[in-house]
């Protein structure tokens, strides 16, 4: 699939010749002579590569790369500013603004399609380096919750070990002769019934309420997310 790029230049001669470049050159191409125009098309078109024309009318390319880079809606987008001039500080200000490059008029055609295979790489870069981001702070979390699941599996084995240490010690007693003639029989039957309640207990509330991520006791793991 053809890369979109999106070209924002008040110049109709200027975007047909550049639009052309880039037709025969295989590109999808996007114009318009507003920068007002070109955001809400980076917003709803998807184009990640922006030709931007220095010198427009309401809104010239710096303020419209400013404007690009404080919109969320707006995906991570290659921006190349365009103009004659040739000041340096015309070039850092671009850079500043958010810009990824700087190309003065007229073109050479060739450095031209050079520089969109650059933005290009640029962009599957940026993307692949999000992915990688995301996938880390996923795996970060799963981490987490298994933490917190052998933390609250912890826990419950401390609750039920008490119960069962009650368990075995009167089932010994019962095991014991001796023990009929004293009537401790009863009292250590009274006593497990009382324990099996206790984990009984314990088990319907793992039934109602198994552990979910949201209500599992987490540790703080300071990882970036």
């Amino acid at each position: 699939m053809p890369s979109r790029v999106l070209i924002v230049d008040d110049d109709p001669m200027l975007c047909k010749l550049l639009g052309a470049h880039l037709a025969t050159a295989g590109y999808d191409v996007i114009e318009t002579a507003s920068g007002a125009q070109g955001l809400t098309l980076l917003r709803n078109q998807g184009p990640r590569i922006a030709l931007v024309d220095y010198d427009m009318p309401v809104m010239n390319g710096i303020e419209f790369c400013r404007q690009v880079r404080a919109d969320p809606q707006i995906p991570f987008t290659h921006l190349v500013i365009m103009t004659a001039h040739v000041e340096r500080s015309l070039t850092i200000a671009a850079l500043d603004s958010g810009a990824n490059d700087f190309m003065t008029k007229p073109f050479h055609r060739g450095e031209l399609l050079a520089r969109l295979r650059a933005g290009e790489q640029t962009v599957r870069l940026h993307d692949q380096a999000a992915q990688a981001g995301q996938l880390e702070s996923e795996r970060n979390r799963l981490l987490d919750t298994i933490a917190g699941m052998q933390q609250s599996l912890a826990l419950l084995g401390q609750e039920l070990r008490t119960p069962m240490a009650s368990l075995e010690a009167m089932t010994q007693c019962l095991l014991d002769p001796a023990s009929r003639s004293t009537g401790q029989w009863e009292k250590s039957l009274a006593q497990m019934s009382l324990e099996i309640q206790r984990l009984s207990a314990h088990v319907d509330e793992l039934s109602a309420t198994p552990p979910t991520p949201a209500a599992l006791p987490l540790k703080a793991s300071g990882r970036a997310a």
